[in-house]
């Protein structure tokens, strides 16, 4: 079966728990060696992963996130984690030194980064040399921290992937938009289970309702082919929906606005790459 869900795998060079560095990134779309559960490991670092383009997120004991386009989620210093990515996908990983991450939760949370945000993450991909805070460098480094800080909070659960490995078959199955209009009934019996237990199963490693879930994991794709410039109508059909309006509207109750200001607001489309 196709896998989406693949380890994180550093570029050749970067070294993540450089001790002599306050703030540097990686572009990261390669993934490794596949291990279940995953292997988690530790930084010295805090780590914000960000979501570029496609499948991207963070796996850490007891939780497996995906996050959709235009987000991040905080690891902070200590926690056992590991990052994942799909194929073509693309995604941003910004570590800041021990001192500096402590000025930011002890705790994992997600936020959206502006365009700006997104251009300085970008800068600290071409950082590898040590350099000063008080210098223009730190400065940058400086006001980027700030701006995760003020950065509004957002639920940290968008989209779970579950523990149980019948029902992370079904999300690999629900992102890879097979029998789209399946019934919660049609998806129990996919693993050979009860209405009933499925249902049960999936509020219990996801916290959502099918209903919810299912939603979730359909717009990781729906955000990347927004990105990409697709028109709501053509995503929407693509995805299920009989009318291009109650794809809008679900896409609204998930993400507090339209398709199109989503796009607005977000930072990658066909004419501006994570390159």
């Amino acid at each position: 079966m196709t896998q989406p869900f693949y380890p994180t795998e550093w570029p050749d060079g970067f070294d993540p728990d450089d001790p002599g560095i306050i703030m540097q990134a990686a572009r990261v779309d390669h993934f490794g060696e596949l291990f279940r559960p995953p292997k988690l490991h530790r930084h010295c670092t805090g780590q914000l992963v960000v979501s570029v383009l496609g499948v991207v997120g963070l796996a850490s004991e007891g939780w497996r996130i995906a996050l959709p386009p235009a987000s991040a989620i905080w690891a902070p210093p200590g926690l056992a984690h590991e990052g994942f990515i799909g194929p073509n996908s693309k995604s941003l990983f910004l570590h800041i030194c021990p001192e500096w991450s402590a000025e930011l939760p002890s705790e994992p949370f997600r936020i959206m980064l502006t365009p700006m945000m997104l251009s300085m993450v970008r800068h600290f991909t071409q950082i590898r040399k040590p350099f000063s805070a008080h210098s223009h460098t730190g400065r940058l480094a400086r006001v980027l921290l700030e701006e995760i800080q003020l950065a509004p909070q957002l639920p940290l659960n968008f989209a779970p992937l579950p523990s149980n490995p019948q029902l992370f078959h079904v999300a690999e199955k629900i992102v890879e938009h097979y029998a789209l209009g399946w019934t919660v009934a049609q998806w129990a019996g996919f693993i050979d289970m009860s209405e009933r237990n499925f249902s049960r199963l999936v509020v219990r490693e996801t916290g959502m309702s099918f209903g919810q879930w299912r939603l979730r994991l359909l717009m990781l794709t729906a955000t990347r082919r927004i990105l990409e410039g697709e028109t709501s109508e053509k995503v929407a059909y693509a995805l299920g929906y009989e009318r291009p309006s109650a794809f809008i509207a679900a896409f609204k109750r998930v993400f507090g606005m339209t398709p199109g200001r989503y796009r607005s607001e977000a930072y990658v489309t066909e004419s501006h790459p994570l390159d």
